[in-house]
């Protein structure tokens, strides 16, 4: 079942077109920068991941949250072109996928392209960096009705302290357009992350982040007061069980916390710990992650 937006009306076929066009552009130009340069211009980069969730499901009843894994990869390859001293133009192909081993539903794989626009305010290490850049995947599920185009818009602002301390604010806008209205996600989110070198192979990144915009709450049994403010419904057996899928606006507060340790000039191994908060009266649910990534420059 469909239900219409409370903040407006539904996507429509025009948002939809425009999303499609922006992925095919971003695309474009990626192939077309690609064309005249030599492969190992664009030097791989590969993370692997593995994550447990305790609420996978996003649920709030404790009968309804499902733990489960996730391992996944995610590659980049990027080349940089530079416009004078201060500016410079970086497109990066990008290729992810996840599996979750208990719920083959949840299989998916993305492929696409961003370019971001880079400028440097001065000259030395602890100049700030800001960057805009716009991205586009297209997303395929084996659950189908996830499958789809994805945009994003990404405004950042890097600064270096000195040797050891940076930090890093973020904001971001996501859109994803999913075959099932209730798989549609539109947030935006804004982080700041702050990181410090303790050691010459050993660093510690903290970060603090606020979302407002669409999640997927699950539940086992209809829940008419969640009915009443979601934007869409539908029942699912995603979770090897019959669930009824909400597609809520709601906002969510979280921190991260992770230490990186640089394994030799090439490879670094992940550990973080992340938290998260959603609420939107009636609904209200918390999540715990726990990751191990590995991360490769070749």
């Amino acid at each position: 079942m469909t239900r219409p937006r409370r903040n407006g009306a539904s996507p429509t076929a025009s948002f939809r077109a425009r999303a499609h066009a922006g992925f095919l552009l971003c695309a474009a130009a990626l192939l077309l920068a690609t064309a005249p340069l030599r492969a190992d211009n664009w030097a791989p980069n590969l993370t692997t991941f593995a994550t447990w969730h305790d609420n996978a499901t996003n649920a709030e009843a404790t009968v309804d949250q499902i733990d489960s894994l996730e391992i996944g990869t995610d590659i980049l390859a990027s080349q940089r072109y530079s416009f004078g001293r201060d500016d410079a133009l970086q497109l990066t192909g990008h290729f992810a996928g996840e599996w979750w081993p208990r719920y083959r539903g949840l299989l998916n794989g993305a492929a696409g392209a961003r370019a971001a626009w880079l400028h440097t305010f001065g000259v030395g290490p602890t100049a700030p960096v800001f960057s805009a850049e716009i991205g586009g995947n297209y997303v395929g599920a084996y659950e189908g009705d996830r499958s789809g185009t994805a945009a994003s818009l990404t405004f950042s602002l890097r600064k270096r302290f000195d040797d050891r301390w940076r930090a890093v604010l973020t904001q971001q806008f996501d859109r994803h357009y999913a075959r099932a209205p209730v798989f549609d996600v539109e947030a935006t989110q804004t982080t700041l992350e702050l990181s410090n070198d303790i050691t010459d192979v050993t660093r510690l990144v903290a970060s603090v982040h606020y979302r407002d915009g669409d999640v997927v709450t699950y539940s086992g049994n209809p829940r008419g007061e969640v009915a009443a403010i979601a934007s869409a419904e539908r029942e699912v057996d995603t979770f090897d069980r019959p669930m009824i899928a909400y597609s809520v606006n709601a906002r969510t507060w979280g921190a991260k916390f992770s230490v990186v340790r640089a394994l030799n000039e090439s490879t670094a191994i992940i550990a973080a710990y992340s938290w998260r908060a959603t609420e939107q009266n009636p609904v209200q649910f918390t999540n715990h992650r726990a990751s191990i990534s590995i991360v490769t420059q070749f």
